[in-house]
């Protein structure tokens, strides 16, 4: 019952306010509410499983939102928002999708993916997934420090100056998010999902950086293609097999089998910057190899269907971070290293 009384309280903190205070120095940026003065507007977050929450309404219903930003698109669970209210709006002939004229976190004319049956939480509601449809129009901070959500219009954020100096090291993305579908790789088939440079040993690949990745079993927790498993063998990195129960993967084509092992002692995780320097160096971590059939690659698409080595880490590793920027915009990804 405790348990459930925090929930409820750590719920009714979630408000949605403009920062108005006096934004300090780079130099003199920390993890103050003051410093993200001129960061965006503020939302609050709640972190489940090391995942960001939000609340946010649609219409007149509110519901809870995770922020997934290893997906494309956005999708609804009308059933599942407070007080049982559920977003009025225009459904598609093939009653595959909501259009909604009012929605707080981006305006007119936006549409989910119904998606009913959205998994519960700790005893909460999730009424939705945002995916990155939903976040190419503005540069997005996430806050884990300060359990806080920054929007911002491009030209009113702080430059590339103001973030070094601030302490944020950027990592590209260029050619995998964007805030156009033109700058991808592959306009038609790229999924527009933030992914960086990262090395595993010494063994480098494109990783997708996933918020909504779930790692709370295995702290840490990094999945990985078969070519990139295929890499670390053959570069002699030392994997040991786990023996825990490893659960299968759920993903939107169905659930998805892996093999889990850890990276053996005196190997690392990192993220490789544009400078060439890392960040989220990290031992100890899991690797999940993913063995999607044929069917769920055919409908997911992800880093399982890569011929390149590529690989998605969890939520987790984010947090560690503090605070992480997506900018869709200069196609960067800014951790904090302070």
């Amino acid at each position: 019952m405790k348990k459930k009384k925090l929930i409820s309280y750590a719920l009714s903190l979630i408000l949605c306010t403009s920062a108005a205070a006096q934004a300090p120095s780079p130099e003199a940026f920390n993890l103050s509410s003051n410093s993200f003065a001129n960061f965006g507007k503020k939302y609050g977050m709640v972190l489940i499983n090391n995942m960001p929450y939000v609340k946010l309404t649609v219409g007149k219903a509110d519901g809870l939102f995770v922020l997934d930003f290893g997906s494309n698109i956005s999708s609804i669970d009308t059933n599942n928002f407070d007080c049982g209210v559920k977003p009025i709006g225009t459904v598609d002939p093939q009653k595959t999708k909501l259009t909604v004229d009012n929605f707080d976190f981006y305006g007119a004319g936006f549409y989910f993916w119904f998606r009913p049956s959205l998994a519960n939480l700790s005893g909460m509601k999730q009424a939705g997934l945002l995916g990155t449809d939903a976040f190419m129009a503005n540069v997005y901070t996430l806050n884990y420090a300060g359990q806080a959500i920054y929007q911002s219009y491009k030209a009113n954020f702080p430059d590339d100056n103001f973030l070094k100096a601030a302490g944020f090291k950027p990592a590209s993305t260029a050619k995998h998010y964007s805030n156009s579908f033109a700058n991808l790789e592959d306009p038609q088939t790229t999924f527009n999902i933030p992914t960086v440079p990262v090395k595993i040993g010494t063994v480098q690949a494109l990783a997708q950086v996933d918020p909504g990745f779930n790692d709370g079993d295995f702290y840490h927790s990094i999945n990985i293609n078969e070519a990139l498993y295929q890499a670390l063998v053959k570069a002699n990195i030392p994997l040991n097999k786990m023996t825990e129960q490893v659960n299968p993967i759920s993903s939107c084509g169905g659930n998805e089998p892996v093999v889990g092992y850890q990276l053996g002692k005196g190997y690392t995780f990192s993220v490789t910057c544009t400078d060439g320097s890392s960040v989220l160096v990290t031992p100890d971590v899991f690797l999940f190899v993913k063995h999607a059939p044929a069917d769920v690659l055919k409908a997911c698409g992800g880093v399982g269907a890569w011929s390149v080595p590529g690989a998605q880490f969890g939520a987790s590793f984010l947090k560690q971070t503090k605070v992480i920027v997506f900018d869709p915009f200069s196609s960067l990804v800014w951790f904090y290293t302070k």
